[in-house]
């Protein structure tokens, strides 16, 4: 009324059953405030992309569906900046598809938007932000902030009383999840008050209080009471039996829980009255619900999930369990690889060094080799190089012997030139031919010994003399 008419009254109990006396006096009127008219702002084209997205997730079209709830959270972002009614629902299932996903972290980010705008644009007493909140619990317990999953939840729990009060079937959501956050009585208190408020406010053949019977089952097997545990199953399976049929898998589902209850009850009852003490303090591992369970009964309590059957949800999840297969499967594949690298690379560097020894051992032999082949050489051009010498100095001893004796008749000198002609091999004359050609274009030493000339080459290669004598 005071937002509807724009008056401000004063905070007191106001009888409003008395008809002989006005309920409310002109001094509890404490202010008079305008009322504005305005037009909500239009986003034409986020609004149609957003009804596009809930079609397809109504189909079970969860990837298309995200895609387009993207779509739909930028054309939000760029016509009013977010802070919209429509803009804060979009957010909320762009998060719920992405948690679905198994995109926890995603998840988390994009609620905490949606937390801050609900607050800002109706209001941190709106039941929207109320729901806003338990969903963030839902995503941070995913993520592993149980702490602060719980202080959510109990923001929500206080807000929700403040508000509403306890008997509203909201509270019946907030209890059970904080009977699946908690462990121990506290746990079996939130969930037992969840079902006397879904029992009262659905029905108790719904299947919402068949969920509750089955929660609060698996809690009390955690906490040792087979025999209670063993009735509130019975009642969930004949309501899921009832409502979804023999092939239904959460019918399947509780009828094996079922019969693990009733095998672990036996076995404590027959060692009770064998007189021995109980088979262990804790349950089997079929009783006790593991994270991943609890997590999803999470998402089926806040509507996330839902407990009806759809075959394109079970499709989606094996392709996600396929996908964390193949996910895995790679990250083992490449830890073989890097470890086959880092073997052969040590393997590499083994061969390296073996063959850097078997080349300085090559290379020592081969300077042997080259040291022992230039001895030789040296030695036989040495050996060359002596009978030559031998020769032109006989030669020249001979030349100057007969140009000594030149003076005796030209007939005796004619004969001496021709034997010293005959007696130069022909091996000394091809060598003073070559001698002659390459004189231009090598070094020569030249000896003139009485008139004569001797022409001595030197070669790099070979280091031969070689003497031309005229």
């Amino acid at each position: 009324m005071c937002l509807k008419t724009g008056i401000q009254l004063r905070l007191r109990e106001y009888i409003l059953d008395n008809r002989n006396k006005v309920p409310i006096s002109p001094e509890d009127v404490l202010n008079i405030l305008p009322v504005v008219k305005h037009i909500t702002t239009t986003t034409t084209d986020a609004t149609r992309m957003f009804k596009v997205a809930q079609n397809s997730l109504q189909k079970g079209l969860l990837e298309q569906a995200y895609e387009q709830l993207k779509e739909a959270t930028y054309l939000f972002g760029r016509v009013c900046d977010d802070l919209h009614p429509e803009a804060c629902h979009c957010l909320s299932q762009l998060a719920k598809v992405a948690y679905v996903q198994g995109h926890p972290a995603e998840a988390r980010s994009v609620q905490l938007r949606v937390v801050v705008i609900s607050e800002r644009v109706l209001g941190f007493d709106h039941p929207n932000t109320i729901q806003q909140y338990v969903l963030l619990a839902v995503y941070l317990l995913a993520g592993g902030e149980t702490t602060l999953a719980q202080r959510c939840l109990y923001r929500a729990k206080v807000l929700l009383l403040t508000v509403h009060g306890a008997d509203h079937p909201y509270t019946a959501v907030i209890d059970a999840s904080l009977g699946l956050v908690l462990q121990g009585e506290q746990a079996l208190q939130y969930l037992q008050t969840a079902l006397k408020l879904n029992s009262s406010f659905r029905g108790d053949t719904d299947l919402t209080t068949a969920l509750m019977h089955h929660l609060l089952a698996q809690r009390l097997c955690v906490a040792g009471d087979y025999r209670g545990g063993m009735n509130h199953e019975k009642e969930a399976h004949s309501i899921f039996q009832s409502k979804c049929g023999e092939d239904h898998p959460q019918t399947k589902c509780s009828s094996d829980f079922l019969r693990n209850i009733t095998q672990q009850a036996v076995r404590v009852e027959r060692s009770i009255r064998q007189g021995g003490a109980e088979l262990c303090d804790a349950p089997p591992e079929g009783l006790v619900p593991s994270q991943d369970t609890t997590l999803e009964q999470l998402a089926l309590v806040n509507g996330i999930l839902k407990t009806s059957y759809s075959t394109r949800m079970m499709e989606f999840k094996e392709k996600l369990k396929e996908r964390k297969a193949a996910e895995e499967a790679e990250k083992a594949k490449l830890e073989n690889s890097e470890s086959t690298n880092e073997n052969k690379a040590s393997e590499l560097q083994t061969n390296n060094g073996e063959v850097t020894e078997e080349t300085t051992a090559n290379a020592e032999q081969t300077q042997e080799a080259t040291d022992a082949n230039a001895e030789s050489q040296s030695s036989e051009t040495d050996s060359s190089e002596k009978p030559d010498h031998s020769k032109i100095n006989g030669q020249i001893e001979s030349h100057l012997h007969n140009g000594d004796c030149a003076t005796k008749n030209k007939s005796e000198e004619e004969e001496q030139q021709s034997n010293i002609t005959n007696g130069v091999s022909t091996e000394s004359q091809s060598k003073s031919s070559n001698i002659m050609t390459s004189v231009n274009e090598e070094q020569s030493e030249s000896a003139v010994v009485s008139g004569k000339e001797c022409v001595v080459k030197e070669d790099s290669g070979d280091s031969e003399k070689q003497v031309e004598t005229e």
